[in-house]
């Protein structure tokens, strides 16, 4: 999909929550566009971009999960933070930043975001749930 049309996409998504009136539906929606928007920030509009299978750069893990970039690295040497290291640097799928925000691993346990492949199609916002805490 296009950089122009993903961002027209999640504009819409903000712009859907923000009637609802629902504050934690709102602040779900927030924090994923947040992550979707600094994935993008430095794609041209015309440039195909798939949220789906992004890899982006410890800088970038470190500012959409609001963290040290050094915290990123350890992160990643705890296993905690899935990653591939290429010409020295380490990559990580925007998938998986997202899944250690759900996670509540590092980051604040009640956060939940919304599922990258539903907003890219346009469907409403499907939330990722984490397993009940007994279930291991």
């Amino acid at each position: 999909m296009l950089v122009g049309e993903l961002r027209q996409k999640l504009n819409e998504k903000v712009g859907q929550v923000a009637a609802s009136g629902d504050q934690e539906e709102i602040a779900t929606v927030m924090e994923y566009v947040r992550a979707a928007v600094i994935a993008l920030a430095q794609q041209p509009d015309d440039a195909e971009f798939d949220l789906q299978s992004s890899v982006l750069d410890t800088k970038t893990a470190a500012l959409i999960l609001r963290l040290h970039p050094e915290h990123v690295r350890h992160l990643i040497r705890q296993e905690k933070l899935p990653a591939a290291k290429e010409n020295g640097e380490y990559r990580i799928e925007l998938a998986s930043i997202v899944d250690l925000m759900t996670s509540g691993r590092s980051l604040s346990s009640t956060m939940t975001v919304p599922s990258i492949k539903a907003v890219e199609e346009g469907m409403p916002v499907v939330l990722w749930e984490r397993p009940d805490e007994g279930s291991g």
